[in-house]
């Protein structure tokens, strides 16, 4: 068995090496480099879903045990992160119906990391308008809140949302859109425009 022993790129091409070197060289070292590379979003991801930590570690080390045997026909995956949200997805959604749970638990969000504080009060104030924040999406339609999620916190584009929720494009638009209303509307009290 091959050991990767040379520079990865970075981003995406760096996900196609690892991907190619589990599929073709059966890499172990590979493999873990991708259980690692997406442990926390995908944990993220899941754990939204199910409102479990602990189910969404199974779920990722049951999707992820399912991926290593496809042997090599990963591959064949063109797009490795989207091929993984979408097995966690759908997992997720298998589990909800087993349970028949259907509530979200909202992400761990600090939204204020990046405002410079100068203030107890401004820290509070600060605090306040996160946790409004958390609170407005947590709101959301279930559907509005992982469209919402996907792009804005994982990066996805429309397509690709699309694609992983195996909706429309102009379906996605259309939760994006109501997400975005509905965030406003929330918020509108605190904001001072």
């Amino acid at each position: 068995m091959l050991r990767l022993n040379y520079p990865l790129p970075s981003d995406e091409s760096k996900v196609t090496v690892l991907q190619l070197a589990t599929a073709v060289n059966r890499d172990e070292y590979a493999y873990r480099q991708l259980f690692l590379l997406f442990y926390k979003p995908a944990l993220l991801f899941v754990s939204n879903i199910l409102h479990s930590e602990e189910l969404a570690e199974e779920i990722y080390s049951d999707v992820l045990l399912k991926i290593w045997q496809m042997e090599s026909r990963l591959q064949q995956v063109s797009n490795y992160k989207q091929y993984l949200f979408t097995a966690l997805r759908n997992a997720s959604f298998n589990e909800l119906k087993k349970q028949k749970k259907f509530q979200i638990i909202a992400l761990e969000e600090n939204a204020t990391d990046h405002l410079p504080v100068t203030s107890p009060e401004e820290t509070l104030l600060n605090g306040e308008f996160s946790s409004k924040i958390k609170s407005a999406i947590a709101a959301l339609p279930l559907q509005c809140q992982l469209v919402y999620r996907l792009i804005k916190e994982e990066g996805f584009n429309y397509k690709q949302t699309a694609d992983i929720m195996d909706l429309s494009v102009n379906t996605i638009e259309r939760h994006m859109n109501n997400a975005l209303k509905k965030i406003v509307v929330a918020l509108k009290p605190y904001l001072s425009v």
